[in-house]
């Protein structure tokens, strides 16, 4: 608590200088000068210098009627010193601080005790938790004195899955090359790529060999006019039939935020007197099943929604950017 006004300028010249002990035995005495009013001098008893080595109620009262304040060299030096005890505090026993914490827990609310078990708990019974300490191995064996081995890259495991047994990059590519001249021999139309069957998918070639280790399989959707839905329709759901669901998202997302109006450009008119984010709504509204014309197809800016939807990574790789059908993909 902060001394009053009128004590604080009394005292203002010693305020840390002296000892706060001393600080209050004289605003005490203070106090009590003030109290006695005109039987100062005879209730005064004027003892404290003696005492104290401090100024006593009459000269208190005084300084103050004066406009004075009290001097440094009013107090006894022993008030101006400060001693350090050269012995070092004693740490406090590990029993004696959990039963600090035992107590501190019990004279808490309920809820505060329920958290403190909860933890205790926790720490106390670390094989009831999932989480386990890995197996360590005592006697780890290194490679063999000679050895010529190696770590693979990645690519080389990626080709691996093809069922191609050599770790040669350009022997994998060749192999596939002849596989694709196999199938197109007559081979069976396979969707799985993991078994070696990456010949199969006949638009091969449109995409560079680089990224040919990294495709697990293709799909051949129903070429409707729905093809774009059916294709995340059967990332997402693993049938190609639920595709106006796919619509659905499609328009919540783009009708629940006004960062897609930039994106489609909502600013634009188009010859029909509608802007191209209306037509863009237009185009995805059509929901039925049958077959669907151009002004319905799927636009690459509709991945974005799902990019946005999935947190997805999207590469869209074509021989025609502006294709106007499927044969032209």
């Amino acid at each position: 608590m902060s001394r009053p006004r009128i004590t604080q300028l009394l005292f203002s010249l010693l305020q840390g200088k002296v000892s706060t002990k001393a600080l209050e035995i004289m605003e005490d005495e203070f106090k009590r000068g003030v109290a006695l009013g005109v039987g100062l001098e005879l209730g005064c008893g004027c003892v404290l210098r003696t005492t104290h080595g401090l100024p006593y109620a009459c000269t208190l009262v005084d300084l103050k009627n004066n406009g004075s304040r009290v001097h440094l060299s009013d107090t006894h030096s022993f008030w101006r010193t400060l001693e350090y005890d050269n012995e070092e505090a004693m740490p406090k026993n590990d029993n004696d601080m959990l039963e600090e914490l035992v107590d501190k827990a019990r004279q808490s609310d309920p809820v505060y005790r329920k958290v403190f078990l909860e933890k205790l708990r926790d720490i106390l019974y670390l094989e009831d938790e999932d989480i386990l300490a890995p197996a360590v191995r005592e006697n780890p064996k290194g490679r063999p004195r000679g050895s010529t081995t190696r770590n693979k890259f990645g690519f080389e495991h990626s080709m691996r899955k093809y069922g191609t047994p050599s770790t040669d990059a350009s022997t994998n590519v060749q192999h596939m090359v002849d596989e694709f001249v196999a199938g197109v021999a007559g081979a069976p139309l396979e969707r799985n790529f993991t078994k070696g069957l990456l010949s199969t998918w006949i638009k091969r070639y449109s995409v560079p060999e680089e990224l040919w280790p990294h495709f697990d399989s293709w799909v051949d959707i129903g070429s409707d006019g729905h093809c774009g839905f059916r294709v995340l329709s059967h990332a997402l759901r693993g049938v190609e039939e639920d595709y106006i669901q796919m619509k659905d998202w499609c328009l919540k997302e783009i009708t629940g935020s006004n960062v897609y109006k930039g994106l489609f450009e909502a600013h634009v008119v188009t010859k029909n007197g509608l802007s191209k984010y209306e037509n863009t709504l237009r185009r995805i509204r059509f929901i039925h099943r049958i077959a669907c014309g151009e002004d319905h197809w799927m636009s690459s800016d509709d991945l974005f929604v799902f990019a946005s939807l999935f947190s997805w990574t999207i590469c869209v790789i074509g021989e025609n950017r502006h294709a106007k059908g499927p044969k032209e993909w």
